[in-house]
């Protein structure tokens, strides 16, 4: 019997985003960002947990659920130039 596939999704504290998204995704010219109510996603479907990764810290997973348009408290779009690293673009975001 298979068992039951979870989906999660990957969530970011603001400090840690331009890492990731120079690890993650350093071939890609534009990034979107999407804020969130920790509080509403704590308290809608799905389960929020804190995981640590292997080398990188405790960071958030959704699982079983997706994020309710209602827990999004601003989303932006950002692009960067030739030559610029997602390090040099995220590096003055405010939580």
């Amino acid at each position: 019997m298979a068992g039951k596939h979870s989906a999660a999704h990957y969530l970011y504290k603001i400090l840690t985003t331009p890492a990731t998204a120079s690890r993650f995704f350093a071939s890609e010219s534009t990034l979107w960002l999407a804020k969130l109510d920790r509080a509403k996603l704590e308290s809608g479907p799905g389960e929020l947990k804190w995981e640590a990764s292997k080398s990188h810290g405790v960071f958030a997973h959704l699982y079983d659920a997706d994020i309710e348009e209602n827990a999004v408290t601003e989303v932006k779009e950002l692009s960067r130039l030739d030559g610029q690293t997602w390090d040099d673009m995220l590096s003055d975001l405010e939580p």
